[in-house]
């Protein structure tokens, strides 16, 4: 039985052969954020999910397997609130004998519970900005029969996702101020260069911290009025870095839910935000003797992992393949390969390896 899940979110997709978890392909990263854009991407993405099938036709038939009987368990991922439909268009093309719909961060959540090495967990799903908000809490459980992943409790009015995206979308939605900013990359990456002042902190709880999704207007304004030179740049990166640790921390104070702490073997962080380097070093520090488990996880691959894990009880930690590449683009493979190197392999090379725990 191969079993197939997708997400509209970015068409990503995990495929399964009996419980073994085979690869996880990013067709395209495509954000279908309104019904309307999903539709019109319909047809990209039907291109995208037959040459998906070919290669997977191709991939068994090299190895000298039978045509397997496939089963389509198809996720919708909710990235907006209210869901997205289901399109007539993908219905036809996909012989669904499951749809259901799951929001974005529990498809991270269960990534993240099912990679750690904990039978209990609390885990923080942080992620977005954008379209889902930022963050929300869970409670893994597989010890002994039993296999949760309970719902605690859900943060959207903290805009996480646009704290740690805060530069580069400051930079494209302000196209006319490009000339005032040090450079276009990541916030995150400046934050070594400066220092966290009061000021800046203050200004980024005010603007970042409250009931509204995208903020980045009223930052952009506040921060103008502040900024006496370019240094100051800087200071704002380390300013939102240190926002971003100490409300973490202060998350998960005894104030707050440090209490569940008390029933778990460890911590969970996953999702876009967890993949901050410094938060990954400062939270394990501030919560010792507790363990925390930041699962590996380029862009949004994790998701459709998580929604296969969820849904079809695989095992925890299985290694997994991840492809970057779009699927469109397989044809320019062996000049990578080339290019890199390495020495290329047959499709029955690569089924062996996997057949043999590799």
């Amino acid at each position: 039985t191969l079993a197939l899940l997708f997400g509209v979110h970015d068409f990503t997709v995990a495929v399964q052969w009996n419980h073994n978890l085979l690869l996880v392909a990013e067709l395209d990263r495509c954000e279908c954020k309104t019904s309307g854009a999903m539709l019109r991407n319909v047809p990209h993405f039907m291109h995208c999910f037959l040459n998906l099938m070919k290669q997977v036709n191709r991939f068994l038939g090299y190895a000298g397997f039978a045509p397997p009987r496939l089963v389509f368990h198809t996720v919708i991922v909710q990235d907006v609130a209210g869901g997205v439909p289901f399109h007539p268009e993908l219905q036809a093309l996909l012989p669904t004998h499951t749809q259901t719909g799951l929001h974005h961060w529990a498809g991270h959540a269960s990534f993240g519970f099912h990679d750690s090495p904990f039978q209990t967990a609390l885990v923080l799903s942080m992620d977005g900005g954008g379209d889902d908000g930022s963050l929300a809490l869970f409670i893994g459980n597989r010890s002994g029969q039993e296999y949760a992943l309970h719902h605690v409790d859900s943060l959207v009015s903290i805009s996480l996702g646009g704290l740690w995206r805060l530069w580069g979308n400051m930079f494209m939605k302000f196209r006319a101020h490009n000339h005032n900013f040090t450079q276009r990359v990541d916030l995150m990456s400046l934050a070594g260069h400066g220092n966290a002042t009061l000021q800046l902190t203050n200004l980024l709880r005010r603007s970042i911290f409250n009931h509204r999704m995208r903020s980045e207007t009223t930052l952009f304004k506040g921060y103008m009025k502040l900024r006496p030179s370019v240094t100051s740049d800087y200071n704002l990166a380390a300013s939102a870095q240190l926002a971003l640790v100490q409300w973490c921390q202060q998350l998960l104070s005894p104030e707050k839910y440090g209490h569940l702490l008390r029933g778990v073997e460890g911590v969970v962080l996953t999702g876009g935000v967890a993949q901050n380097a410094k938060l990954n070093w400062d939270l394990p520090q501030h919560l010792k003797p507790v363990p925390v488990h930041v699962p590996p996880s380029p862009g949004d691959s994790g998701v459709p992992v998580g929604l296969l894990y969820n849904r079809t009880r695989c095992m925890p930690r299985q290694e997994t393949m991840y492809l970057g590449l779009t699927l469109a683009d397989l044809g320019a493979l062996p000049a990578l390969v080339g290019l890199y190197g390495a020495v290329p392999a047959t499709v029955s090379d690569v089924v062996r390896l996997l057949c043999s725990g590799a």
